[in-house]
């Protein structure tokens, strides 16, 4: 199968990956946000609510810098939830927490490390002044 490499896409392609793993992440955020909201709601204690309540929160504020920054790049984040998303949102719930926290700091992991690829994508990108040399 033959594969582009990097260094061949141009600007545009690299910018549309850059863009794409930000709206992703913002998606992702809101996703881990209700998640979080969700195990609050069946928490054993008060306290372990309140602090999963807290989560969502950071959720809620790590969102909007990605909303920022998209709005800054002239792009909307996502509309749709894909129906992955729908499903572990149902299901992760219902294996508990322990389970939860662990697919949460895998999916942060997995979407971090997408938009530092993307970013060093774009990064790498000639200025228009040394482009234009």
């Amino acid at each position: 199968m033959l594969r582009i490499t990097e260094p061949m896409l141009n600007r545009a392609e690299r910018r549309r990956r850059f863009i794409h793993a930000l709206q992703r992440a913002c998606q992702r955020h809101e996703l881990i946000g209700q998640l979080y909201r969700r195990l609050a709601a069946q928490a054993p204690t008060e306290q372990h609510e309140q602090i999963l309540l807290n989560l969502a929160a950071a959720e809620a504020n790590h969102q909007q810098r990605y909303m920022r920054t998209l709005r800054r790049l002239h792009a909307a984040p996502l509309e749709r939830v894909s129906l992955l998303d729908q499903l572990w949102l149902w299901l992760l719930p219902h294996c508990g927490l322990d389970l939860a926290m662990r697919w949460i700091a895998w999916a942060e992991r997995c979407d971090t490390k997408a938009v530092q690829e993307a970013a060093l994508l774009v990064a790498a990108l000639p200025s228009h002044r040394e482009s234009a040399r």
